[in-house]
């Protein structure tokens, strides 16, 4: 029998979001789409402890910053490009600082994340404010 099931729609001044896309079809782990509104805004500096996020930009560009501790825990920023004119899938594992900063207007990033919002990454989520370790946003013609 074929079925409908509601999606779960969440908006604020980053981007407007599709939660939990397949939520009858995945009951430990979902996929959610993000529509980004602005390139002016860094939606950043998080991590989990326990959820492994993947990332796929479907339409426009992403500069993504991950920051990533050593054994002294000091961290090192580095930044990846995601875009629709090069495909890949990001995989972004638990300890790791992550954020985003949208290249183009009406990005598109669909995301899979390995717990579910509501009842483990909600509650699995450590932020810190842009800028924490040093790093630049920018963007630079070269």
């Amino acid at each position: 029998m074929v079925k409908e099931h509601k999606i779960k729609f969440h908006e604020d001044d980053r981007a407007q979001r599709l939660q939990d896309v397949y939520k009858a079809a995945m009951p430990d782990s979902q996929i959610n789409i993000s529509y980004i509104t602005s390139t002016g805004q860094v939606v950043g500096w998080h991590l989990h402890t326990k959820q492994t996020e993947y990332w796929i930009v479907i339409k426009g560009a992403l500069k993504v910053g991950l920051s990533i501790p050593d054994e002294n825990n000091d961290h090192k920023v580095i930044f990846e490009y995601l875009s629709d004119k090069n495909l890949r899938v990001l995989e972004i594992p638990p300890g790791v600082h992550h954020g985003y900063k949208a290249l183009v207007t009406g990005t598109i990033l669909m995301y899979y994340i390995t717990e579910k919002y509501e009842t483990v990454s909600k509650f699995d989520d450590i932020r810190n404010p842009i800028g924490v370790f040093g790093e630049s946003w920018d963007t630079h013609d070269e």
